[in-house]
């Protein structure tokens, strides 16, 4: 009699893999992503503080806050004073006409903003901090982000790390971006308190003074520090591309002077031919975003007083003018876009 073998299949029970597991293995790595930039961010604000061109950048932020506050302690303190405590004695505190309005354009005028009022050193503020030499300074600050670790061969060294590159650029670009909003911070907030201090006080206003016009420096160091993000974005594209700091910083500086400084003069000769130019003048853009911002209906009289003494300028003078809106949205566009770009870049680049 034959023993017949059965062969039994074994069925192996697949033991699925607990949900929650994998959400742990998740947070635990997104918790680790975000423990490592903002250690590598902290890192970055440190060890600026020690090199010269952090030295060299709070120095230039701080020079024209010395200029203005000299000028207007020799000479601009008395007439911005005895308009200020004209209008108490004659309009009160309130009021279109009263002292704390006549405090707010004596003030927005000396920073740049178009109130009509000019006391010497008016718009030298916004000249510096939206224009020419801010550009260039945050230019050379910023040409070396990305090309700088190339060209000294640290880019390798952060990618053997378990650090994404994309990481790396947006850490970097945080810490430039918190150092430039401290600067920021304690440049305009110093010239307004002085001014508020000095004008205010001794009229017995300040408290009602500050709560209604403490807004005009919230606004100049909001813009200011979008412009100078703005313009560090655009470096930062740059130094994704290119592999020297220098070029990089030679190529973002004549792109950003040509939009920034011979937009108006192109679009004067020009007119509507040159006319897209203004939407990437960051300078106008910001400028045009302070005067609305600030003056309200009172900048378009301002304006309109100017055009009709202007002549046959007027045209012109009306072509530059940008909706405020349109203006922040174009702003922190081009820094998204620029800064996504050079993340993008960076990431699928070869290191070498």
């Amino acid at each position: 009699m034959s023993k017949k073998r059965v062969k039994t299949k074994t069925k192996t029970k697949t033991i699925p893999e607990k949900p929650s597991a994998i959400e742990e293995s998740l947070s635990d790595r997104i918790i680790n992503l975000l423990s490592q930039s903002i250690r590598l961010f902290w890192e970055e604000v440190k060890n600026s503080y020690r090199t010269k061109s952090f030295a060299a950048f709070a120095a230039l932020m701080v020079l024209p806050l010395i200029i203005i506050l000299i000028s207007y302690a020799v000479t601009q303190y008395p007439g911005m004073f005895n308009q200020v405590q004209i209008s108490l004695f004659l309009n009160g505190i309130y009021g279109e006409d009263g002292a704390i309005l006549t405090f707010r354009n004596v003030f927005a005028g000396t920073m740049g903003i178009s109130t009509g009022i000019g006391f010497g050193m008016g718009g030298f503020a916004t000249i510096y901090y939206l224009g020419v030499p801010i550009i260039a300074i945050v230019t050379i600050l910023t040409s070396g982000i990305i090309a700088g670790d190339r060209e000294h061969g640290t880019l390798p060294v952060y990618v053997s790390k378990p650090v994404y590159k994309t990481q790396l650029v947006l850490t970097k670009f945080f810490g430039f971006a918190f150092i430039s909003l401290i600067l920021t911070i304690l440049v305009y907030y110093t010239m307004y308190f002085i001014f508020a201090f000095s004008i205010l006080a001794p009229l017995g206003i300040l408290i009602e003074g500050i709560s209604y016009t403490i807004y005009v420096a919230n606004n100049l160091i909001l813009i200011t520090w979008i412009f100078i993000l703005t313009v560090g974005s655009v470096t930062t594209l740059v130094s994704s591309i290119v592999d020297r700091p220098i070029l990089a910083g030679v190529i973002a500086l004549i792109y950003l002077l040509v939009v920034s400084f011979f937009s108006s003069f192109l679009m004067f000769f020009l007119g509507s031919i040159a006319d897209a130019l203004k939407y990437l003048d960051l300078g106008g853009l910001a400028t045009n975003i302070l005067n609305v911002n600030i003056l309200g209906f009172e900048y378009y009289q301002a304006i309109w007083d100017i055009i009709s003494r202007a002549g046959f300028i007027a045209q012109q003078l009306l072509g530059q003018l940008i909706d405020p809106i349109t203006a922040i949205t174009i702003l922190i566009s081009i820094l998204l876009v620029t800064l996504g770009a050079a993340c993008i870049i960076t990431q699928i680049r070869e290191v070498k």
